[in-house]
């Protein structure tokens, strides 16, 4: 199925929307419309909790029309960058664990070893 079929260019539609007119899963439509951001822009917005395709460039009747796309644009970009962020912070995490659990396995190996006399 494919989700672009059922998201529109004028209004924003939520997940649930999404799901009860596909019959997909909330889970489904999740990576389905991950999916199709890495090929077209999807416009989203955590206040109206819903999504959107970006218009064609050559829809735009005003200056004004094209400058509020560039907003939403603008606010899909800083969310991405904030969650790199987040990603980031949470990796480091990870890596200093992995350090210690490292430490911790050496030491461990060397309790057990019992060396030749």
């Amino acid at each position: 199925m494919n989700i672009e079929n059922y998201l529109s260019t004028e209004q924003f539609k939520s997940r649930k929307q999404l799901a009860a007119e596909t019959g997909m899963t909330d889970r489904a439509v999740r990576k389905a419309i991950s999916k199709l951001k890495q090929t077209k822009p999807v416009i989203y917005n955590s206040q109206t909790k819903g999504y959107k395709l970006a218009k064609d460039m050559k829809s735009f009747n005003t200056a004004e029309e094209a400058q509020e796309e560039w907003k939403q644009v603008e606010h899909c970009i800083n969310d991405i960058e904030a969650r790199k962020k987040a990603f980031n912070k949470a990796e480091r995490t990870y890596i200093a664990y992995l350090k210690k659990l490292e430490e911790e396995i050496t030491v461990l190996k060397n309790e057990n070893h019992i060396p030749y006399i």
